[in-house]
């Protein structure tokens, strides 16, 4: 069996936090070194020119986010802001002042940070990074305001869009899984935006996973007196589950692995191991479930992926597939 503790090599699918912040505070930095040679200021051409632009465009949207921010403290009590004359002639500041960007260093190293760590979530689990998004809005009309933004994976984001349009008698949250769930399209390759990262600071994709080493660390940690709350825990929350932990509480369920994945484990599997192809992914699954016995179903994995050298077997996301049929059958 792969997944043994005494060989170390198990990999739950649970984001590192901690390696993402680091690195976008190593890879910012980086960035601002080029940028600030010589100048003292960056303006928005600079950041569109940035080596990935999505980390520009997030940084940009920062900067208006907290601008329109800034707008509203700014507001008196004595003038009608709502006023038409008044909307056009501040949307004329905000557009004289979008082509008038002087920010320095110490302002936008922190943007760019955040901006970093958003593009590698967005990449590797568009699902926490799409959740988080619209848990802080309160209408599909802001969710369209951001997504000018958003390049990566911007086929889902027009997907969450379009769908949030058309449900508007439920809070943004509430809807918003069911939205995911139904969406059928397969996120962006990661493998170019790791690639143009790695141009800057080098960024291995597996870097951001938790071995379960590592998780179950945390988790004793969690547990001791006095421990303070994790980063995954403000972005995943106490309802994380793996797949494992699925599969074991919904037994009853057998037959139905596509049931027990979750949103982001299924781009996962689609992209890496049947090459963005989910119609292949669905045929293997859909007779891995028909399989009466785990060697018959492992039989077919190792004849047609491991055998051939199509799939590593010691890869990450092979040993989670591997895993899950494994537990199938328990």
């Amino acid at each position: 069996m792969y997944y043994t503790k005494e060989h170390n090599i198990k990999m739950e699918n649970k984001l590192n936090f901690s390696a993402i912040e680091s690195y976008a505070k190593a890879y910012s930095g980086k960035i601002c070194d080029d940028l600030y040679q010589g100048k003292s200021t960056v303006n928005g051409a600079d950041l569109l020119d940035l080596p990935v632009p999505q980390v520009g465009l997030f940084a940009l949207n920062l900067i208006y986010s907290r601008w329109q921010s800034e707008a509203e403290n700014l507001k008196s009590p004595y003038f009608d802001y709502e006023a038409a004359e008044v909307k056009a002639a501040m949307k004329k500041l905000m557009n004289v002042l979008s082509k008038n960007i002087a920010i320095s260093r110490e302002n936008l190293e922190p943007l760019l940070q955040e901006s970093v760590r958003d593009v590698l979530l967005i990449t590797l689990s568009p699902y926490l990074y799409f959740k988080n998004l619209v848990n802080g809005l309160s209408n599909g009309n802001e969710f369209s305001d951001l997504s000018r933004f958003i390049k990566i994976n911007s086929g889902l984001a027009m997907k969450i869009e379009k769908s949030l349009e058309s449900n508007g008698h439920t809070s943004m949250a509430e809807r918003f899984d069911q939205i995911f769930n139904e969406i059928d399209i397969t996120p962006d390759d990661s493998k170019p935006v790791f690639e143009k990262l790695s141009e800057t600071h080098p960024a291995a994709e597996t870097s951001f996973y938790l071995t379960m080493d590592v998780e179950e660390d945390e988790e004793d940690e969690e547990d001791s007196p006095g421990a303070e709350n994790t980063l995954n825990d403000s972005f995943i929350g106490s309802n994380y589950e793996t797949v494992a932990d699925k599969l074991k509480q919904h037994q009853s369920t057998k037959g139905s692995i596509k049931s027990m994945l979750s949103i982001n484990q299924k781009f996962m599997f689609i992209n890496d191991l049947f090459n963005d192809n989910q119609e292949d992914f669905n045929k293997v699954v859909e007779f891995i479930e028909s399989c009466d016995t785990r060697e018959a179903a492992m039989s077919f994995i190792n004849n047609n992926y491991l055998k051939h050298n199509i799939w590593n077997p010691n890869a990450p996301q092979v040993r989670e597939f591997i895993r899950l049929v494994e537990l199938q059958f328990e």
